[in-house]
């Protein structure tokens, strides 16, 4: 017999035992009344159940009430007899619907009257839950109208017809929104009234304190309007602070007794009494002056040297006067909605200094006490929205200060060109400068190259990314001569740096071809370990001690040739790691890792700050980065290890962050035109060219120098020319070697041009001859007579 078809029978049993307890509870309730003084009708013994009747007596009579107590025996009786003739049970929501709303009205009931109506216990109509201990009047008719509340909505649709349930429900509705609305009006009526009543005795209490020289008394709690009269200070908002007395108002510089102050506020604003003084007005924030720009004489910038004269600033566009674009009365008022703003919300605090820049303005929000920094920063999209603004940047805390600085844009941000920069940028003995833009304050600001060492520079399309670079390349041509400075540009997009071809900075032509960039960086790398072995020759350091031995002449010097800087720009460092992988980034990281010391410098830019581009080998190495703007929190943890770059603006917005600094500075970048580039390489291409240090064929003498330190490579390579044949099972059969060493001798016959890359299950293309193994084999030779 299976599980379901035995419990049809099992339900006389259940019906049985339910009908014997519904008996035991009847006459618990008519033999054991629980109050003093009574006594079972019709001359029923007391206590006929024993001990559970009183028990039971006691919690459903005492504890419940009759109207509640009542139906559950009827329950629990009719639930029975169904159960024994095996009908649906049904009845059980009316019977507990009606229960509850016979316990709402006695609950009512029981509580209006004066006195117990049974004896001296509890109430017979509610037990204890109607007494007027438990409830009282008042929340008797609380309880009771929520009950019935309740009970309405619910049994209304299961008791009555379909229409008349609908329409009953309706109707309640309609008038729980009229009591909402007029429990509304009543409101704002009493907190208006209350307002104007403060502002009165508030009025009242200043005049008193001007006639009286009273001591300043406790501050008390000021209630809060929603409306513009009666409202707290806006601008300090303490919404719900408390207020000192007119006579403290009145003056404000004048210390309290005892050295006490508001504790809610920081040591910053108590100390400086309301902590504004803008203008002589104690409801404005101090607004700090913008710097003034002074434009110093160039002293550290030669003009000419030899033959090669300097670009003039003439050639740049001429910076337009601007007019300020943050006037006090906006700062006023864009303050006054901030601190209203998270007034809203609970947040309470002040605002300290505002610090108004050529594109954005940054508000020191000084938090009252026992606020968490957390509670601001998670406001900045309320903050947003009430300014009006795309978006704005919290650094919370600024360092240094109690105050949380909330960036907000301009309504009409001013342009910064480089021209301006450059004259009121003093470089003292920076070797390679870099102009970068504004602070936020309005002050120039440049790094230096050199002490960088390398620069990453990541940021979305337009976001100003490009121009960044091209505010970099200015800079450095601006005060470098071609013997001071070479060029290895790479551009694959073959738009930005290609501008700048025939100028006589540049090692080679800008290069557009990746595989080609990939040969350059090898190069490079070779050209990095030629220098440390020419220093090491000499005794010095780093590419400074070997200038500073050259321009000495002292003996034993006469080998010395010149080394200038190279700085190697890559604009589009995704681009070639799609394409190459590997190829490339093997060679930037031996380049960040070891070529600071001998005067090669990255500048490495992308529009795609992902972890496939800017790997960890790479990121470890570039501790100055620039981050414009990216589309996530994501990318600019990726560029930046924190976030900030998603809620800049672009346009030259960007976050910095120098070495050894652990937060970003903002800075705003400068412009260049395409005008200004065209006239400077136009000016630039009529100096005079200098001795290249590089030429093409160094390539294949820079693949053929290297150094192989596997004794099978001559071995391979004149098989493979005479044979002309190239694969690693055929170098495995032919010299006997495993797999891993016949790949390796295949990557290096690669590396020295003797076979082209693999392509697929196709044979890889053998591109030496007879005349190449030659030339290799003589300048293997020379190579050991010389020990070079």
């Amino acid at each position: 017999m299976t599980q379901s078809s035995a419990l049809p029978q099992r339900r006389p049993l259940l019906g049985l035992l339910l009908v014997a307890v519904s008996l035991l509870v009847a006459g618990s309730l008519v033999s054991s009344p629980p109050w003093p003084g009574s006594h079972p009708p019709l001359g029923i013994p007391s206590d006929a159940c024993g001990m559970v009747g009183r028990v039971t007596a006691t919690f459903l009579l005492g504890y419940l009430g009759l109207p509640l107590a009542l139906p559950i025996l009827v329950l629990l009786f009719s639930l029975g007899l169904r159960a024994i003739f095996r009908r649906p049970s049904r009845p059980w929501f009316l019977l507990i619907w009606m229960a509850a709303t016979a316990l709402t009205f006695s609950v009512l009931a029981s509580c209006a009257l004066p006195h117990p109506m049974w004896g001296q216990g509890p109430s017979w109509l509610a037990g204890w839950l109607g007494s007027r201990e438990v409830l009282g009047p008042l929340g008797a008719v609380i309880a009771s109208g929520a009950l019935f509340a309740l009970l309405w909505f619910v049994g209304v649709p299961k008791l009555l017809p379909s229409p008349l349930a609908d329409w009953s429900i309706e109707v309640a509705q309609r008038a729980a929104e009229r009591g909402a609305e007029i429990a509304g009006a009543a409101a704002d009526a009493a907190r208006t009234g209350s307002a104007a009543l403060w502002e009165r005795f508030r009025d009242g209490r200043a005049g008193q304190g001007e006639a009286e020289d009273e001591p300043p008394r406790r501050r008390v709690r000021e209630r809060r309007s929603v409306g513009t009269e009666g409202r707290p200070s806006e601008v300090t908002g303490k919404g719900r602070a408390r207020e000192e007395p007119a006579d403290d108002f009145d003056d404000a510089d004048e210390p309290a007794p005892n050295g006490a102050r508001d504790s809610r506020l920081p040591p910053s604003s108590a100390e400086s009494g309301n902590g504004f003084d803008g203008g002589g007005s104690p409801s404005g924030p101090r607004i700090a002056e913008r710097p003034v720009r002074e434009r110093p004489a160039p002293k550290r910038r030669p003009v000419r040297s030899g033959d090669y004269t300097l670009p003039p600033l003439e050639l740049l566009e001429e910076p337009k006067p601007q007019i300020g674009t943050v006037s006090h009365e906006e700062v006023l008022e864009k303050s006054k909605v901030l601190v209203q703003t998270l007034l809203d919300f609970g947040i309470e605090g002040r605002i300290g200094e505002v610090h108004p820049g050529p594109v954005i303005t940054q508000y020191e929000y000084e938090p009252a006490a026992g606020v968490r920094i957390s509670q601001v920063v998670s406001r900045a999209d309320d903050i947003a929205l009430a300014l009006r603004a795309a978006r704005i940047r919290m650094v919370a805390p600024i360092p240094g200060k109690g105050a949380i600085g909330i960036e907000v844009p301009n309504r009409l941000a001013e342009h910064i060109y480089f021209r301006s920069i450059v004259q009121e940028t003093d470089l003292g003995d920076a070797h390679l400068p870099l102009c970068l833009g504004r602070d936020i304050r309005g002050r120039p600001q440049f790094g230096q190259l050199e002490k960088m060492p390398h620069l990453l520079v990541a940021g979305t399309t337009g976001s100003g990314k490009s121009v960044c670079l091209n505010t970099c390349i200015f800079s450095l041509l601006y005060n470098r001569t071609p013997e001071d400075l070479r060029f290895l540009m790479v551009d694959p997009k073959m738009l930005e740096l290609t501008v700048y071809d025939g100028i006589p900075h540049l090692l080679c032509p800008v290069v557009t071809d990746a595989r080609m960039a990939a040969r350059m960086l090898e190069w490079m790398v070779g050209e990095m370990e030629r220098r440390y072995r020419k220093m090491a020759a000499f005794g010095v350091r780093n590419i400074e001690g070997y200038k500073e031995k050259l321009r000495g002449k002292k003996s034993g010097t006469e080998g010395l040739e010149p080394m200038p800087y190279i700085v190697v720009v890559v604009d589009e460092l995704a681009d070639l790691m799609l394409t190459l992988g590997r190829e490339i980034e093997t060679p930037i990281a031996r380049l960040a890792q070891m070529a600071r010391a001998v005067g090669i410098h990255l500048i490495l830019a992308t529009q795609r700050p992902s972890v496939d581009v800017i790997t960890g080998v790479i990121k470890a190495n570039f501790p100055a980065r620039i981050a414009f703007q990216v589309a996530s929190k994501v990318d600019s943890r990726t560029i930046l290890d924190t976030n900030g770059a998603e809620s800049l603006l672009g346009r030259g917005d960007m976050l910095y962050l120098a070495p050894g600094k652990g937060e970003p500075v903002r800075l705003h970048g400068a412009f260049v035109s395409d005008a200004d580039a065209e006239q400077l390489v136009g000016y630039l291409k009529t100096q005079p060219v200098p001795e290249p240090i590089f030429r093409e064929d160094m390539l294949d003498e820079q693949t053929a120098g290297e150094e192989i330190d596997d004794e099978l490579f001559v071995d391979a390579l004149r098989l493979v020319v005479m044979q002309k044949q190239a694969s690693v099972s055929f170098l495995q059969r032919r010299l006997k070697i495993g797999y891993s060493r016949a790949g390796r001798l295949m990557d290096l016959l690669e590396r020295a041009r003797a076979v082209g890359p693999h392509e697929g299950s196709k044979p890889r293309e053998v591109l030496a001859d007879e005349r190449f193994l030659h030339e290799w084999l003589e300048r293997e030779k020379q190579r050991e007579e010389t020990g070079v």
